[in-house]
């Protein structure tokens, strides 16, 4: 090998017998009688040296003294009697240095690797303090019930309304101290996040105490909230005001979003920001669902006692449910060593020594616990609905939110399954549920078919569930219209565009039949598929709504709304279909722990289980936006001038395209090959950039309506606000991580072993 002369110097043996005087010298202290102690190091070896240059061979620390060439030269027998005195000296001095380096070096090791512990605790604390949000909470929160309080005074008793004052004040007056409490570091962040470059820009110094001031916040504001609904005994003094109120109990969602963004991690691409934000879209959901629980109670005619007691039994639950789930998502950002913390997430590296791996399940794990104590709520209120759709007491809008509730029952028993997945992190295996029986000799199984028969299955439900749609869209509209050749011609199409996605959709996830993904073939499909289901149908519903039958008929508009809703099935279908063709077609990024002879160890998935969850949750604001184009459409029955039912109707429309690209997110990423949080992050905040003009302008035409033309806005004007607040939450996210280095933590990739768990010789 070629060395340089730099290397061939320090392989010289005269370097080398340099470097051995040198660390004999440093290495063992002198005693010189008659003189005074030398403590530190530095002079003990300024002093060695020179008496070692003075006189090399009368010094008996050295057996010999080296020539030039680096070979050793013997020393004088003769000892002097100096020398005899420090040979003695030097002998009783170096066990007892030799203890003292040893003492020091135990105690410098102790040191480090206390302050390595505690690094290791602290890796992920760094919260960041929103002022900005802060004031805007307050501001929102104090205008909100001094609307309820002015326009809906009159229900509530003069007690319940001063004991929601003494809570609305001291909501306030908690967040201002938490926000004196709070050390707001110097930061050089301009508007544009070019100068971001790493999470410690944005940290600062959030104590324990602040986290649970903003805890006790939260939940006094929910007492508030279950305060007035409970206590409204006089509910027939609202008149005509009762929708005002229901709209203003609504905006609850904006002030719970407010409240989660005071506080948050600094660093732009934690998973637990990421599953956080998951868990306020539910948050903000379930308050307008509140509002509609009030306004169930409110327009719904002959409502029993029992049925009305429930209603406000449950809303007491529900508003003091979303306080404490929203009091555990502060409670994360605690320290470590807080005894609350450790109640919500293990201490760090419990997962994995991988940071990634490690905060991404316990985040998870955190999620899920949120999720399972809303469960009973959510069932709740899903079987009241239901029990008054039996006796059809049920207005549009109840139906509506009683979708909701079905739709995010799955994720609740899917959060069940989650937790106990994620403990033994089988999260892509196919074993559902495995027990053995011995009493009878045999096992009970559930067992998931492989991701090849679940590409047939979806491929034929989405088919089944089309051409089923589309049957009952042309069947309703036959009857109302006299255009009955045009909707049988329509059905015609629906079949056609069925054959061709069979023909060109037969073996698209397999790679000896396609070079690359066919990316452009899945887009020009989708539209052609909702342009052709949709295109014409919804603007017929809406503009013959005055020839359908009256409420409890079949023919009747809310039964045509139902048919709108039932579209959930075949977009769901159609964007899981893209996504396994995906993920098969990368089928070396998506392997998971097992053989690949068929058995039931075989089976390919997203290794991050935190893009399953936020694809998830994707796909169910996907549905939702369903449910608003079904609200839109509903403006029908409201006398509106011909220019404004045109442009509701080009609304829904985009609504419908507004759900269709939520299934975009899962279809990109099940791929395998962009599953860093950095790639989540990313991809979100480019997909809500087209969401966020959808959401602002339907929110926009909502409030006109509301305040123009008294048309009932019901709780999807404060959906679209808040998706719209959310949006520019990801948006503003994303434009920070775009510019953080590549050593940040979070940003680097991921080894799939690391995962499940796994030596790189077991994976």
């Amino acid at each position: 090998h070629k060395t340089t002369s730099a290397e061939a110097a320090t392989k010289s043996p005269m370097f080398l017998a340099r470097q051995q005087d040198s660390t004999i010298q440093k290495s063992t202290p002198l005693h010189f009688p008659n003189s005074k102690s030398r403590n530190t190091e530095g002079d003990i070896s300024r002093s060695s040296h020179s008496t070692s240059s003075s006189s090399t061979t009368t010094n008996p620390m050295f057996k010999g003294s080296l020539s030039k060439a680096g070979q050793e030269v013997p020393s004088s027998p003769k000892k002097s009697n100096v020398t005899t005195a420090l040979e003695g000296t030097v002998g009783e001095d170096k066990s007892n240095g030799h203890v003292r380096r040893q003492s020091t070096v135990a105690k410098r090791q102790q040191q480090e690797n206390k302050d390595k512990e505690e690094a290791v605790k602290n890796m992920y604390h760094k919260t960041h303090f929103s002022s900005e949000w802060m004031y805007a909470t307050i501001v929102m929160h104090m205008f909100q019930f001094a609307l309820l309080l002015s326009v809906g005074m009159a229900a509530v008793p003069l007690g319940s309304a001063v004991m929601i004052m003494l809570l609305v004040v001291n909501v306030a007056f908690i967040l201002v101290v938490a926000r004196c409490r709070t050390k707001k570091l110097p930061k050089a962040v301009d508007w544009s996040y070019k100068t971001i470059r790493s999470p410690e820009q944005e940290t600062d110094d959030v104590s324990d105490l602040v986290i649970y001031l903003l805890a006790a916040a939260v939940i006094l504001e929910s007492i508030a909230y279950a305060l007035y609904p409970v206590s409204a005994v006089f509910l027939s003094r609202l008149d005509s005001r009762s929708d005002s109120v229901t709209q203003i109990l609504c905006f609850a969602a904006i002030i719970n979003l407010g409240f989660h963004r005071i506080v948050r991690p600094a660093n732009r691409l934690d998973p637990l920001r990421t599953i956080l934000e998951l868990e306020i879209t539910n948050i903000c959901w379930d308050a307008l669902d509140g509002a509609s629980l009030f306004a169930l109670l409110v327009d719904t005619e002959n409502l029993s006692a029992g049925t009305d007691a429930s209603a406000r039994i449950l809303m007491c639950f529900w508003y003091l449910s979303i306080g404490m789930r929203q009091a555990m998502m502060f409670g994360a950002h605690l320290t470590p060593t807080s005894r609350f913390y450790r109640y919500l997430l293990p201490p760090a590296t419990t997962w994995s020594s991988e940071p990634t791996v490690d905060r991404t399940l316990g985040a998870i794990t955190l999620k899920t616990k949120i999720t399972i104590s809303m469960a009973l709520s959510q069932f709740f209120a899903a079987g009241l609905r239901l029990s008054l759709w039996k006796r059809g007491q049920l207005d549009t809008l109840q139906q509506e939110m009683m979708v909701k509730n079905i739709l995010y029952l799955g994720p609740t028993g899917a959060a069940v399954l989650k937790y106990y997945a994620t403990s033994g992190r089988y999260w892509n295996s196919r074993v559902i549920i495995d027990k053995p029986l011995p009493y009878i000799n045999c096992r009970f199984a559930i067992i998931k078919p492989q991701r090849i028969v679940q590409i047939e299955i979806l491929r034929y439900v989405f088919v089944v569930a089309y051409l089923v749609v589309g049957s009952m869209f042309s069947s309703f509209l036959t009857h109302v219209t006299e255009e009955s050749f045009y909707w049988i011609c329509n059905v015609v199409t629906d079949i056609f565009c069925m054959i061709l996605f069979l023909i060109l959709c037969r073996n698209i996830h397999k790679p000896d039949k396609h070079i690359i993904f066919p990316k452009k073939l899945a887009g020009y499909l989708s539209v052609l598929l909702v342009f052709n289901l949709f295109i014409a149908r919804v603007p017929a519903i809406y503009l013959n709504v005055d020839e359908m039958e009256p409420e409890g008929e079949d023919w009747s508009f809310q039964n045509a709304l139902l048919i709108i809703l039932a579209s959930i099935i075949p977009i769901t279908s159609y964007g899981l279909f893209w996504s396994l063709c995906n993920m098969m077609y990368h089928s070396e990024f998506t392997t998971c722990p097992g053989n690949k002879t068929g058995t039931i160890d075989s089976y390919n998935g997203i290794h991050d289980p935190s893009i399953t969850l936020v694809s998830v949750q994707t796909m169910l604001e996907g549905a939702l936006d369903i449910v608003s184009c079904s609200a839109l459409v509903s403006f029908a029955l409201e006398d509106l001038p011909t220019y404004l039912d045109w442009i509701i109707i080009v609304f829904a429309f985009l609504e419908i395209i507004n759900a269709c690209q939520c299934f975009i997110l899962q279809v990109v990423l099940a791929g395998g090959h962009g599953d860093t949080p950095a790639d989540l992050v990313l991809l979100r905040a480019k997909l809500r950039r087209g969401r966020g003009f959808i959401d602002f302008f339907t929110f926009s035409l909502r409030l006109v309506m509301w305040l123009r033309y008294d048309a009932v806005a019901s709780v999807f004007m404060i959906k679209n606000l808040s998706n719209l607040l959310h949006t520019i939450a990801l948006i503003e996210r994303g434009m920070g991580v775009e510019n953080y280095t590549k050593h940040t933590l979070f940003m680097q990739y991921v080894m799939p072993k690391d995962w499940y768990g796994m030596s790189m010789e077991t994976w």
